[in-house]
């Protein structure tokens, strides 16, 4: 786990239902925010909650094929209340 924020920016594939014409589908750009936990050569995951016990929950795997933009989201960490 690499316990850092990242916004990405990625592209979503896009289906359309019933009869048309070919060229009125369009792709969807999408904007997800959230704790990288996992990454390979071919896809980036991230995850809306980290655990102390190094878990996570809700994972979104983004293939790196559909990755448009990465950047860093600095997190300011407030200690235990």
């Amino acid at each position: 786990m690499t316990d850092r924020a990242v916004y990405i920016e990625w592209v979503d594939s896009a289906s359309t239902r019933g009869w048309g014409e070919h060229d009125d589908a369009s792709l969807s750009v999408c904007h997800s925010v959230g704790w990288l936990v996992h990454k390979t050569k071919d896809i980036l995951v991230i995850s809306t909650s980290i655990g102390e016990n190094n878990d996570s929950i809700d994972r979104l795997a983004i293939p790196r094929a559909c990755i448009r933009k990465v950047r860093r989201v600095a997190v300011q960490k407030r200690g235990k209340r």
